[in-house]
């Protein structure tokens, strides 16, 4: 069977969050690549600067710098990882020297072969990880992963370490997440949100994320493709991170419209949604919505597809308007 991307995962990382899938899909890779000059306290560093056939590969490429970096999460297309594989084949050879050359070959290798190739790559992995971090993965780390809470522009969408028992009380409530992922948004009987839009207006949804949802993009990108009395509206659900509460996403929101120099008196309706009923309310506001701009979350790209919802991609206000023009309804407005 054919596929077109390869991933890295350990028994002790997990899945929490969908979208992996379409994240991957939008790369020619994802890993981080630090610089093995500067790893002052790595542990494997001195074993990796010795390793002779290492060397012997970079050196093929004509470089000398060598990279690392955390193996869990790691994904790579298909063509880049046999490039890959080649170097390792041909110049590999098992000796004494033990260390976790994962964590530095595919790192080291794939850099120098993306750039050569011109390829897209993404700056890290998709799995958060309690040894990169320097604390212990928790049910509350898992949460804040979900929910976007953790800063620096990555959206992420599995977790390590967690205990490889299979009942462990943290492997269980990750369980419990998948199983609740499936229930509100794949039970064709799960209820929907009512009055998301006001009536007789069409829900355009977009779940923003502090860092990484492009929900600016999203309210600007909107606001150029319709007017206050075209039949949709903008709805933008909003949960609880402690970090940025809804008060404060009206006001960064609030904020962009007055730098954009835009009066929301008399734009395009948006509308702004406190979720205070966790994942339930979340996913019936999904569920009600006539179309989604998932903007550059991967998440929200993967809830629409399996919600069957019409997607607006990328950023065009022509298309989108051309789009929602072409959409049913999912309620009676």
């Amino acid at each position: 069977e054919t596929f077109d991307r390869f991933a890295i995962h350990s028994s002790n990382d997990c899945f929490v969050y969908p979208g992996a899938q379409e994240f991957a899909a939008a790369w020619e890779g994802g890993f981080h690549s630090w610089r093995l000059a500067d790893a002052t306290e790595w542990v494997q560093a001195p074993k990796a600067r010795s390793d002779r056939d290492l060397a012997a590969m970079v050196a093929s490429l004509g470089e000398r710098d060598i990279y690392y970096g955390q193996a869990e999460g790691m994904f790579f297309a298909t063509e880049l990882f046999r490039e890959v594989a080649r170097l390792i084949e041909r110049e590999f050879r098992p000796a004494g020297l033990h260390y976790t050359r994962e964590e530095v070959y595919f790192a080291t290798l794939a850099r120098h072969l993306a750039i050569r190739g011109g390829a897209r790559v993404a700056d890290h992995t998709y799995v958060y990880s309690s040894v990169v971090n320097g604390h212990e993965i928790t049910a509350e780390v898992v949460d804040r992963v979900r929910s976007g809470a953790l800063r620096g522009g990555h959206r992420y969408f599995g977790v390590k370490r967690v205990d490889r028992t299979f009942d462990d009380p943290l492997r269980r409530y990750i369980r419990l997440l998948a199983e609740e992922e499936t229930a509100y948004f794949d039970a064709p009987d799960a209820p929907m949100a009512a009055d998301l839009a006001p009536p007789g207006k069409r829900a355009l949804l977009h779940q923003p994320m502090r860092d990484f949802s492009g929900w600016q993009a999203v309210v600007r990108a909107y606001l150029q493709a319709f007017a206050a009395d075209d039949p949709v509206a903008l709805v933008l659900p909003v949960e609880g991170d402690p970090e940025w509460p809804c008060d404060a996403f009206v006001s960064d929101l609030e904020a962009l419209l007055a730098a954009e120099g835009l009066d929301p008196e008399f734009g395009a309706d948006i509308v702004v949604r406190p979720i205070e009923g966790g994942l339930a309310e979340l996913a019936g506001c999904y569920r009600a919505a006539d179309a989604m701009a998932p903007g550059t979350d991967p998440a929200q790209s993967a809830r629409a597809a399996r919600l069957s919802k019409p997607v607006m991609a990328g950023f065009d206000s022509a298309a989108w308007r051309a789009g929602l023009a072409m959409t049913e309804p999912a309620l009676p407005r």
